[in-house]
């Protein structure tokens, strides 16, 4: 009877000491292993993983052009088209691409601030990217139309775009590269007077195409330019 009473006892002060040592062996689990909280953290939302601060709702995490987005809003090159929106698949405008290079320039002062006769710095409509037209025009990076007239509301196409880009890489001092259009199966519809500037942005590494060609009458939009930027920063010449 005694060593059946004494038996039992032991048992509780077992399960007792067993049930107390539990948590504290728990913790200090985790205290000498502090991977399995940076696995948990890292395998959260992937929305937190390219771009935390993403301030854009219509640059979800998961698209290609997101960290491009991200890396052209943070060098200042590029901004959104409303508080919330960037526009990636939004048309680009020729107004755009002279503000992101005078941007890429480092936004200098032209010396005379008269540019095209339908672009003001007075002008509610032009005057966000009248300095950028002054600038683009002085340094013949652009040109207007034959009316001499920017129209900076009118989207810009790739071939258009190749022109913009030749042109800013002669004021930068760049030499014409030549590009081989034959791999590209549309390269017969680049028009005549984009030749040369297609080429160069094929050569610069600017232009890759795709598996539908160069697409050279396309309209460029917002997400297509931010990944040519950041070619333009780190051109690779073929």
């Amino acid at each position: 009877m005694k060593k059946r009473l004494f038996f039992l006892l032991l048992a509780c002060f077992l399960l007792t000491a067993q049930a107390l040592a539990s948590p504290l062996e728990s913790s200090e689990n985790q205290h000498e292993n502090p991977q399995n909280q940076q696995e948990s953290q890292e395998n959260g939302p992937e929305e937190s993983r390219v771009w935390p601060e993403n301030p854009f709702t219509d640059v979800p995490d998961w698209e290609w052009y997101t960290p491009l987005v991200k890396e052209v809003v943070e060098k200042g090159l590029m901004t959104g088209t409303d508080l919330n929106l960037f526009g990636p698949n939004d048309s680009v405008t020729r107004a755009m691409v002279v503000v992101v290079l005078w941007k890429l320039e480092g936004s200098p002062t032209p010396q005379n601030s008269d540019s095209f006769p339908d672009v003001s710095p007075d002008d509610p409509v032009t005057a966000w990217y009248a300095i950028s037209a002054a600038w683009a025009k002085e340094q013949k990076v652009a040109r207007g139309h034959d009316d001499g007239c920017f129209r900076g509301e009118d989207p810009v196409t790739r071939e258009e775009l190749a022109a913009f880009l030749y042109s800013y890489d002669l004021y930068q001092g760049t030499p014409a590269a030549e590009g081989f259009l034959g791999m590209f199966s549309d390269a017969a519809s680049v028009s005549d007077w984009a030749q040369v500037p297609i080429r160069h942005a094929v050569g610069m590494g600017y232009f890759r195409g795709d598996e539908n060609g160069l697409r050279p009458q396309d309209t460029v939009i917002r997400a297509e330019l931010a990944a040519i930027l950041l070619r333009l920063l780190t051109p690779a010449v073929g």
